[in-house]
């Protein structure tokens, strides 16, 4: 059984409030769902409030697939969906929860239930400014929060420790910075990208971060340091700070450089100060 299927497995078993034994990643156990809880086995796909209204209309508590709200980012068609707040009883989807190309949606009420999804989609929704209706999913194989205009920060994901796969933030306009993810710790197979967000002038939020398993890339920001990776112990691939016309101080890199011996490199341009790894080894982190 490859790795994605695994994953998706142990999530369906583990999300459903009428869970009968504890979830533990690392524990061997038999898990079951109650009978009352309703699934729906596959795919869904959602790309109307008409749509959507009759899907809703059958209560499900677990999708077992990919939900789609919307349409895929790479689509030129947009919804008109206004409205998630018959989604309710949802409390778990097995696949990625896709939501994108909704201008028309301000928010994500209706979403409070949800548990856990196998990975977070976030693209093109214009006016949605928050995403605290899912502050109940703990974890996530992989988030991608790309061209949402008015987004301000990440507050709906507070809940989430652990990234699997890959983290991906960027061309959100309004980001000021990435509160709700105050209690990440690991990344654990793939990058973090911040870029193209030009008033996001804050990452203290990543304050709890330690590991990232790929590269770290934080390109055409308006940040003025990298205080908030002071944390960060492990890094596997190399860093890439790039037209960041503000950024000065890198100084938060000392603990993951010196103290950890990281061996890895920076490739810096554009910036207000350029500081390569040696540079931060003899003292020099900032202008």
């Amino acid at each position: 059984m490859n790795k994605s299927r695994l994953i998706q497995l142990l999530i369906l078993f583990c999300i459903a409030p009428f869970v009968l034994t504890n979830c533990s990643k690392d524990e061997d156990r038999t898990l079951q769902i109650a009978p009352t809880s309703k699934v729906f086995d596959g795919n869904v796909i959602l790309n109307s409030q008409a749509q959507l209204d009759d899907f809703t209309a059958e209560n499900y508590n677990i999708i077992s697939g990919d939900l789609t709200i919307g349409f895929d980012a790479s689509s030129s068609q947009m919804s008109d969906i206004t409205n998630l707040s018959q989604f309710t009883a949802l409390t778990g989807i097995g696949g990625k929860l896709n939501i994108s190309n909704n201008p028309l949606l301000p928010n994500l009420e209706g979403l409070n239930n949800l548990n856990f999804v196998r990975g977070l989609e976030l693209r093109v929704n214009n006016i949605i400014t928050s995403i605290l209706p899912l502050s109940n999913v703990l974890a996530l194989q992989s988030l991608q929060v790309e061209d949402n205009e008015a987004l301000k920060n990440l507050d709906g994901l507070i809940g989430v420790e652990t990234i699997w796969e890959y983290a991906v933030i960027r061309r959100n306009n309004s980001m000021l910075n990435l509160n709700g993810l105050d209690n990440l710790t690991t990344i654990e197979d793939g990058i973090l990208n911040i870029t193209e967000s030009p008033v996001l002038t804050n990452i203290n939020a990543l304050s709890s971060l330690e590991m990232i398993a790929g590269d770290l890339i934080i390109n055409y920001t308006g940040l003025t340091s990298l205080n908030g990776l002071e944390s960060l112990d492990v890094l596997e691939g190399d860093m890439f700070f790039q037209f960041n016309p503000e950024l000065n101080n890198v100084c938060a890199l000392e603990n993951l450089v010196i103290q950890n011996g990281y061996s890895g490199e920076i490739f810096s341009i554009g910036n207000l100060y350029v500081a390569s790894v040696q540079d931060i080894i003899d003292g020099n982190c900032t202008n």
